[in-house]
Parts: structure tokens; sequence; C-alpha cells
């Protein structure tokens, strides 16, 4: 729990009647997680709520509180951005290359990339497909999902040409959780929480043995607020304090 601002030691003062507005501002630590919802029920999740309360001078009555909830981004602050080239083959010599210019991407947006497949005895090539992998660690509980962007790049099926290349653009899910890595506190016990992806991507031969697997690290983030109008508005005085 996170205290933000307290009035505890603040002079009393008296509320007339209609809305009063009260401006503040905080700043939150860059090693914050992300909001990250729960998987399944014994999953982990993070959340956060803002909690505003007031406390009234006569004992008697009871203080009001309200809890609002807010989604936590990422900082990007400090990526180290960088290019990867990453190439695999199989048994019959196809040879499958791919080059990201950068390593991050962001959510709710285009990533592009360049392949190159060289067939030099024109074997079958049924498809070649792209997905994302998210693990999540919590401690030593590992979690793995699959989010499939596209299950053949190509225009055809079945390419039997002995040379490909090309650019390729893949849309990332608006709502993915941006990459993080976190510890809790030490006490009781510490524990990592940590969000990695990896784009794989995979040439679909007839005979699957025959695969290639290309598995690129990628660093997801989160596009950052443009305006103020994009901003979630903050609840009124009458939703916090119903009389």
């Amino acid at each position: 729990m996170l205290s933000l601002r307290s009035t505890d030691d603040e002079k009393q003062f008296i509320l007339t009647p209609g809305t009063h507005i009260w401006p503040f501002c905080f700043h939150l630590d860059d090693s914050l997680p992300p909001t990250m919802k729960q998987n399944h029920r014994q999953g982990p999740y993070i959340r956060y709520f803002l909690c505003a309360r007031l406390k009234q001078s006569d004992r008697y009555k009871m203080t009001i509180e309200q809890q609002y909830s807010i989604v936590i981004q990422r900082s990007t602050t400090s990526l180290r951005v960088t290019h990867l080239e990453v190439q695999n083959e199989n048994r019959k010599d196809v040879q499958l290359h791919a080059f990201l210019h950068k390593n991050v991407a962001v959510a709710g947006e285009y990533f592009s990339f360049e392949l190159d497949l060289y067939n030099p005895n024109r074997m079958t090539i049924h498809r070649i497909s792209a997905k994302l992998i998210r693990e999540r660690i919590l401690g030593l509980t590992k979690e793995k999902n699959i989010i499939s962007l596209t299950k053949n790049l190509l225009d055809v099926y079945d390419f039997q040409d002995e040379h490909l290349y090309g650019n390729f653009k893949l849309l990332l899910p608006q709502k993915t959780v941006a990459s993080f890595s976190w510890e809790t506190e030490p006490w009781p016990s510490r524990n990592s929480l940590t969000m990695h992806y990896e784009l794989r991507l995979e040439a679909h031969m007839h005979d699957r043995l025959n695969n290639i697997r290309l598995q690129v690290p990628l660093i997801i983030i989160n596009t950052t607020f443009k305006n103020e109008d994009q901003m979630m508005p903050l609840p009124s005085y009458e939703t916090l304090f119903p009389v």
C-alpha cells in the first residue's frame, strides 16, 4: 500500500454545501509492475486502486471511503533498443532467416521484420505462421500462453519457389501487458514477478519433423497518452462521497 497524501496533521475545515474539488498529483516509482489481469482463478494478478477517505470531525459519524481502480503502465525511459537476427535450417537444407530492426514493439500497433527463405531443393512449404509466446514467472511458478498473430505470412499455401524475401508487418493486440521484471520486498519472502515475450516464426512442412522454428525475444511496451483528451476522467465528488 502506498500512502500518497494524508491530512491527519492538518487543521480541520468545514465543507459548505456544494461541490468541492481538490487537485492533487503524485509520483509513482518507475519500478512498479504494470496492471496485470488474472489468467485463471489461481493465477497471479496485479491491481491498483486510489483510495479517497473523508474523516468527519464527529466521532459518531463513520469515515467515508471510496476506492477507484486505476491502470498502471510500464515506464519506457530505460529501454535498450537493439536489432536482432536469428536463423535456422532443417535437414532438407531449407534456411529461414529473420531480421528485426528493433527488439521493441508497441501494444496495439504494427511491428515489422524482414524474412529471408532459401529453398534450394524446392521443397513444399505449406505455410509460415507467427505467434507471440507470453511467459509469466512468479517465484517458481511459470505460465506460458500462445497468442496467434497470423496462421500464414505468405500470400499462398504450399510455397515451392527457391527463394523468398519480404518485409512483413504484424499487429499486436491492444491489451497486451508490457514486459517487466520486478521483485517483492524481502520479508516475509522475496519473490520475482516477470513477464517475458518471444516472437515465434515457424515454416510448416508437410512432414512436421522438418519444420523450421525461429524464436526471437521481444520487449512489449504500452502506448503513452498523447493528449489530455485520452486520459481517463477522475470521478466526481458526488460519486466519491454520495449524500
